[in-house]
C-alpha cells in the first residue's frame, strides 16, 4: 500500500543555515528524490506534490525541498503530523 506522507512547511530558511534544494525552472517533475526501496512518498505539507519517492526520509536529513509547485519550504527533519508533546502531569505520572 503505498502511503503519501506530508512533510513539514517551514518558513524560508536564512541564508547560509540550511541546505535547500529547488527545481530548475523547467523540471520534468517535482520529484527531487526516486528509489525503490519503499512505495512511500514524501509530499509537500501544503499542495501535496510529490517530492520524494520510494526512499526512506532517513537518508535525508536536515535538508530543505522547496516545492515546485507551491513555493513552500519543506523540511526532511520530521515528517508527517505534529506530534503532541505529553503534559508535565503525563510525564510526572510515567516517572513513578
Amino acid at each position: 500500500m503505498k502511503r503519501r506522507i506530508r512533510l513539514r512547511v517551514i518558513p524560508e530558511p536564512d541564508p547560509d543555515t540550511r541546505s535547500v534544494f529547488e527545481k530548475l525552472i523547467g523540471a520534468p517533475d517535482s520529484v527531487f528524490f526516486a528509489g525503490g526501496e519503499t512505495t512511500d512518498a514524501y509530499v509537500c505539507g501544503q499542495c501535496e506534490t510529490p517530492l520524494i519517492v520510494g526512499l526512506q526520509l532517513t537518508q535525508f536529513q536536515n535538508l530543505v525541498l522547496r516545492c515546485s509547485q507551491c513555493g513552500k519550504h519543506n523540511e526532511t527533519l520530521t515528517a508527517g503530523p505534529v506530534r503532541r508533546t505529553q503534559s508535565a502531569k503525563q510525564a510526572r505520572r510515567r516517572h513513578r
